[in-house]
């Protein structure tokens, strides 16, 4: 949980910051709708919301040639519900129930629905369906509980005898700023970058995906130089020439589905050649059953920012 002081406005800004993808888009506008949602105070899982939206609106670009992509936001008894509205190809009726089940009904969904399990992991509840207006398209949205907080002494009355997870009671506003601060701290340690930069492999095929990770990785390490593959085979080529040039790829960060060559083939491929160290190999995948014995490096949940952060931040690159 997180503090704002404004819940409609850090919905604004936060899906305002994928305008710059939008502008890219000739023939899709982007449309934002908050008109519905509380502008007071409040304490909101912002991570979770923000990976929620990206998955949502990667999946609706994936689908949508053409029209427009609405993300709209409303608030009713202390949860926020948040959906993405395309003009795509909409959602076979059979698959609206299970759409956000795991690796099996993505492979049989011809790529519908991927990074949606973890939509539903991080959400209250989920929901998809297509459009009723007439138009192509579907309707996919989570909803998710907060906290509202509508003045010091109410804030007092919510958190009074509570405990958070992590411990310690929160009395007003500002203390509740400085205790979540001091909370990521003491359980994750101050950032320890290094001056000199270091090479990361981003492979991701996703444009949204990529360029969200891309801003997390520069946000935690400015320092790091980074190199971009859309697929595990254009991956490999890149690791294979920075080897080539005796400038190494320090760390892979990869999506675990891509096509022509998976994330986790990639990684198995380039240890066999020498390219890089297992340890240094990072997939990101809701599913980490799906990959093989074979593969000894890390896996993370993308909605995982934490464990990224912590790992961005270690001395061993």
């Amino acid at each position: 949980m997180e503090y704002t002081d404004s819940l409609q406005t850090a919905l604004a800004n936060l899906t305002a910051t994928y305008e710059p993808l939008f502008a890219e888009q000739e023939n899709i506008e982007y449309i934002q709708d908050h008109s519905r949602i509380d502008s007071n105070p409040a304490l909101i899982p912002v991570d979770a919301i923000r990976r929620n939206i990206e998955n949502l609106l990667s999946n609706a670009l994936k689908f949508t040639d053409s029209g427009s992509i609405c993300v709209r936001s409303f608030t009713l008894n202390g949860c926020l519900t948040c959906e993405v509205k395309d003009t795509g190809k909409g959602v076979p009726e059979d698959l609206t129930e299970s759409i956000f089940e795991g690796s099996q009904l993505q492979k049989s969904s011809g790529g519908i629905g991927m990074g949606l399990p973890s939509v539903k992991t991080l959400s209250k509840s989920v929901e998809c369906r297509n459009r009723q207006d007439g138009l192509p398209g579907s309707v996919f949205s989570f909803t998710i509980e907060f906290r509202g907080v509508q003045s010091d002494e109410s804030y007092h009355e919510i958190s009074e005898g509570e405990q958070s997870t992590a411990g310690g009671d929160i009395s007003n506003q500002q203390s509740a700023i400085d205790y979540f601060s001091k909370s990521y701290k003491e359980e994750h340690g101050e950032p320890k970058l290094q001056a000199i930069p270091y090479k990361i492999l981003l492979c991701e095929d996703d444009k949204l995906q990529m360029r969200m990770l891309e801003a997390r990785v520069k946000k935690i390490s400015p320092q790091a130089i980074i190199s971009k593959a859309e697929n595990g085979a254009q991956g490999l080529e890149h690791l294979r020439g920075h080897t080539v040039a005796k400038e190494p790829i320090a760390l892979i960060l990869t999506d675990f589905n891509m096509p022509i060559m998976d994330g986790e083939t990639m990684c198995l491929k380039a240890v066999k050649k020498g390219y890089i160290d297992m340890a240094k190999c990072v997939i990101f995948t809701a599913n980490p059953e799906a990959l093989s014995t074979s593969f000894k490096g890390r896996v993370i949940d993308k909605s995982d920012s934490a464990t990224l952060r912590t790992l961005l931040s270690s001395e061993q690159f």
